[in-house]
């Protein structure tokens, strides 16, 4: 049986974590605005614009009737809408889907949790959809600090994958203060 996993906008930051599900034996489609980036036996890409609504939920369409239904989705995309209208679409396919998603580091900001309580009480009401929060921190280092590289963020993004929890924060957010 195939494992298709359902990516939004990982063709640039997270490619090489792309490359590795790939890699791993998954038929992973590319919903992004330039999929051809990234080329396989195991990558399919669809292409569409991840701030329209209604090409994001085309393309997955597509991708669902060519892979079939996602057993994950990874999605990195900045317009909440897009991002929960594409929770909804995957949500009535049968089986639940882990749908893990990537966000910036001003939503993990300790002094603001209701922002990520806020998601988490959104998406927990989709039935089919187990919603994964990974949040972006950064690292700090001696006296300084600096935003995660792209590969920190895909060994993230894949350890979480592979070991599921509601929530995880690649690198750090505390203290606040110190992000770059």
């Amino acid at each position: 049986m195939r494992t298709h996993i359902l990516t939004l906008g990982c063709t640039g930051m997270l490619a090489g974590a792309v490359k590795e599900l790939a890699r791993r034996g998954c038929d992973v489609s590319l919903l992004s605005r330039r999929p051809g980036r990234l080329i396989s036996k195991r990558m399919h890409p669809f292409p569409c614009d991840w701030q329209d609504v209604a090409s994001v939920l085309a393309a997955t369409s597509k991708a669902v009737d060519a892979l079939d239904q996602p057993r994950q989705a990874l999605v990195w995309c900045h317009d909440k809408y897009v991002a929960y209208a594409l929770a909804r679409a995957l949500a009535p396919g049968g089986e639940t889907v882990d749908y893990f998603h990537v966000l910036g580091s001003g939503v993990s900001d300790p002094a603001r949790p209701d922002r990520l309580n806020r998601l988490n009480d959104i998406y927990k009401a989709i039935q089919g959809i187990d919603w994964h929060a990974i949040c972006l921190g950064f690292v700090i280092e001696d006296e300084t600090s600096r935003w995660l590289t792209h590969s920190e963020i895909c060994h993230g993004v894949l350890k979480m994958m592979t070991n599921p929890a509601a929530q995880h924060v690649i690198g750090t957010t505390r203290p606040w203060s110190a992000k770059p």
